[in-house]
């Protein structure tokens, strides 16, 4: 290793070869996502982590010869493990051991951050702390003593500005020089009550005799603090490990020592670590009083019952418009260019009948689907990454989490079920901005009952036949349907498959910032990104066998001219099983060819109108009378509402199969066809309970 001296005064490493493994983390909505971005300058991968759906961002830099791996853990306030974030920021730290710890702190809020910091620096990482957003705390009037919380907690404290790229160039240079310096352990202890500091120095004792930091890699005082505060998850790998005398020992050192306070041990922990902190700010931080103007009356305005509601009602019907205004018309130009240009090379110019069937009616059926998604997606993805980074999402979560609390979710998820309206893809991939797994899942699985705007062409054309005059307001039952049974769904869920104690759930309002142009771009893209490799592959896996399924039969292959024929149609495997499932639906009076256009709407939800008029020999334009002849009024709203409520489109199948796994995805699809099924035959008894009443 070779040290330069530079103009700059910066020690500049020239390494060989020299890999550096960095671990990013930090509160939400302190800018950690902007300044991983910067760092890695949008070059990053995306996965889940090992065994659960949360996000993980992985991303290499190469800076004066060392190589940076960079790995952006989940937002937490704490890393208590009491959430599955908690649980994998603090895991990949103990298991991984990363070189450098980078804390991302926000400089107006010092306080609410520093609690995490004190954690980190109690489990003797090697940390370097990132003080961003210094040009807010400047203007809100807060003078920082960086140089004496610096010395005080023994750490590297680097200013940054990450939205402009301000400091991100020096943190770097500082991570690859701290990670070659040898430093004390626990440099900084966090003051204890003295009652608390005897039991961690009794249980210290015990945890030496038996080698348990040599053995485990664990900080003994780390490790005591957190028998004290009855931490399952160090209790678990205690116990795995053969120690479990130790956490019998801590177990009874905590119960007198709980005698002796006559509180709380975990409480009184927590106490004194606020305590440490607010000393600290006491001796390092000033305030100017004069900061209560804008941000306050901003913060009434939108958090208030009445107007914070409707201007959140403007704001996500803005968002509808600009995306679909200006999505839409882009999605029609490429479903257009698709259908007039590319469909007829691969139709027609493709000699070998089957092959170019293949291509054309599987997967560029698919493909279409696709990429007619991405405009859309892109400028909802655009919005709501806007609402993230301008500090909107807190506020809409503080607004209305008194109410979804009830039902398992916290604010934030009524933005992801509001999007459902319009698309459910973009709805469930929004998710990510949910606090936790648990919230994450429910919320997706309550997500495909908000109509989206596929279904609503359905609705119009069966009123319009069925309820005319009264069309708006039978329009208006079957989405009140889908809120009802979702809202239910929540509650069914929490209490059962999600019945473990939701950690508590603190809504922090972060500063209003002027969004990153770049970082909304970045963010953007690797939703669509995700989607596309993740979705895309299983969309057009699906075209392809529903085309296979309806141009083959049990007599063998019927033929191209099956996908416009309804004779053909009719032996082809698809009606084969329509009919199989045919004496499920008697009650409803539908025959084979209303079970068939369904499974043809698993492509989309649009599709069943086109599939209908196929199978019953009419062209779209008679298909009104054909319907008027077969359906009723009652047969014809519980096939809206069948259609509201089972398997939602394969686009959204596949996301929330990218999302959550095989495995749950597998079980929203049977949960919600037994909803659709229960729910449409409770409608079809009703009326006749009602009809036979009169």
């Amino acid at each position: 290793m070779r040290f330069h001296k530079k103009r700059n005064n910066y020690v500049e490493i020239d390494l060989e070869k020299k890999i550096v493994k960095v671990a990013i983390i930090g509160n939400p909505n302190v800018g950690k996502s902007v300044l991983f971005n910067k760092i890695t300058r949008g070059k990053a991968w995306v996965g889940n982590w090992p065994g659960v759906t949360v996000e993980k961002k992985v991303g290499k830099i190469k800076f004066n010869n060392v190589v940076i791996e960079i790995t952006d853990l989940p937002g937490v306030y704490s890393l208590t493990a009491n959430s599955i974030d908690e649980l994998i920021a603090r895991r990949f730290i103990l298991e991984e051991k990363p070189d450098i710890v980078i804390q991302v702190v926000n400089a107006t809020n010092l306080e609410r951050n520093m609690y995490l910091t004190l954690q980190l620096l109690e489990m003797d990482t090697k940390l370097i702390i990132a003080l961003n957003m210094m040009d807010l705390a400047e203007k809100e009037g807060i003078k920082i003593n960086v140089e004496g919380l610096e010395k005080e907690l023994h750490t590297p404290i680097i200013p940054t500005i990450a939205i402009k790229n301000v400091g991100v160039r020096e943190l770097i240079r500082r991570t690859i020089e701290y990670s070659e310096e040898s430093t004390p352990s626990m440099k900084f202890k966090v003051r204890y009550d003295p009652e608390i500091e005897k039991a961690i120095e009794m249980i210290i004792e015990e945890l030496s005799k038996l080698g348990v930091e040599r053995k485990l890699g664990l900080n003994y005082r780390w490790v005591a603090v957190r028998l004290l505060e009855d931490d399952h998850e160090v209790t678990r790998i205690l116990k795995e490990n053969g120690f479990e005398n130790i956490v019998e020992k801590a177990l009874e050192v905590r119960r007198e020592l709980k005698e002796k306070l006559k509180t709380d041990v975990e409480f009184m922990i927590i106490e004194n670590r606020y305590q440490n902190i607010l000393e600290l700010s006491q001796k390092y931080v000033e305030r100017s009083i004069r900061r209560e103007k804008l941000t306050n009356l901003i913060d009434r305005i939108l958090t208030h019952p009445l107007i914070g509601f409707t201007v959140f009602i403007v704001v996500v019907y803005s968002m509808f418009l600009l995306s679909f205004n200006v999505g839409a018309p882009i999605s029609e130009l490429v479903s257009e260019a698709l259908s007039t240009y590319l469909y007829p090379v691969l139709r027609y110019g493709i000699q070998n009948e089957f092959f170019s069937s293949l291509l054309a009616d599987g997967v560029l059926k698919g493909v279409g689907i696709i990429l007619t998604f991405i405009p859309i997606l892109f400028f909802l993805f655009l919005e709501i990454s806007f609402l993230e980074d301008v500090g909107y999402l807190p506020r809409v979560a503080f607004l209305f989490d008194r109410y979804t609390s009830k039902f398992g979710l916290s604010g934030r998820a009524v933005l992801p079920l509001l999007v459902g309206f319009g698309c459910n893809v973009p709805a469930i991939l929004s998710t990510r901005v949910l606090g936790s797994d648990k919230e994450r899942k429910l919320s997706i699985a309550i997500i495909p009952f908000m109509s989206c705007g596929a279904r609503l062409p359905i609705y119009i054309l069966f009123t319009s036949i069925f309820f005319k005059g009264i069309e708006i307001p039978i329009i208006l039952s079957i989405y009140l349907v889908g809120v009802t049974v979702a809202l239910m769904t929540a509650i069914l869920f929490s209490k059962t498959i999600f019945h473990e104690t939701q950690p508590s759930y603190i809504i922090e309002m972060p500063p209003y910032l002027l969004p990153s142009i770049q970082n909304m771009l970045s963010k953007s893209w690797t939703y669509i990104k995700s989607f596309l490799i993740r979705a895309g592959s299983i969309i057009v896996g699906i075209s392809v066998l529903i085309w296979v399924l309806s141009i083959t039969g049990p007599e063998g292959y019927l033929g191209i001219e099956s996908l416009t024929d309804p004779e053909k149609i009719s032996n082809s495997w698809l009606a084969t099983f329509s009919k199989t499932l045919e004496p499920l639906f008697k009650h409803f009076g539908w025959d084979w060819r209303v079970i068939a256009s369904l499974m043809l709407g698993f492509i989309a939800k649009e599709v069943i109108i086109s599939s209908m008029a196929v199978i019953y020999s009419v062209g779209e334009e008679n298909l009104m009378i054909e319907l008027s002849n077969y359906f009723n009024p009652l047969s014809a709203y519980s096939l809206m509402i069948f259609t509201l409520l089972y398997t939602p489109c394969m686009a959204t199948v596949a996301t929330i199969r990218s999302e959550v796994g095989l495995k749950y995805a597998f079980m929203i699809i049977v949960y919600e066809l037994m909803i659709a099924y229960l729910t449409a035959s409770s409608l079809i008894v009703l009326a006749g309970v009602i009809h036979h009443g009169f």
